[in-house]
């Protein structure tokens, strides 16, 4: 994969035909958590079916975002409704605060208000792949 990396270097992002993978590599920021909405939003408009998105947070290192910028991804995954096939979060790693996240994100996941599946995983491949098997559904 060829990562492009946000402006402020904290996220980077690639398309993988329709699934775009966003990697947070550091401190969340609404202007960061903007121009990944602003990603997102130009990933679908560029493509005329279903899409997906899988989100990977670099634990430790990432942190979770405000209110603010948390509210600048949620809201580009509500404004593409059903053509938003999934949504999956990827925390890689075997460590205790791994695990903590990924459960975190398991608890997080239901109160994401898109009407797609979503799932928490710790391997990018299988994210990838539920991700793409979404679309094909």
């Amino acid at each position: 994969m060829t990562l492009r990396p946000t402006e402020d270097g904290q996220a980077q992002t690639e398309a993988l035909g329709d699934v775009l993978v966003i990697r947070v590599l550091g401190r969340s920021s609404r202007d960061n958590h903007r121009e990944l909405a602003d990603r997102l939003r130009e990933h679908a408009a560029a493509r005329p079916g279903r899409v997906a998105c899988v989100i990977v947070m670099s634990i430790p290192g990432s942190t979770p975002p405000d209110e603010a910028a948390r509210r600048e991804v949620l809201d580009s995954l509500v404004e593409l409704g059903a053509r938003l096939a999934a949504l999956a979060w990827v925390v890689e790693g075997r460590s205790p605060i791994q695990y903590a996240a990924r459960a975190f994100l398991r608890g997080v996941a239901g109160l994401v208000p898109v009407a797609c599946p979503s799932k928490v995983t710790a391997d990018l491949g299988a994210a990838i792949a539920f991700a793409k098997g979404a679309i094909a559904r």
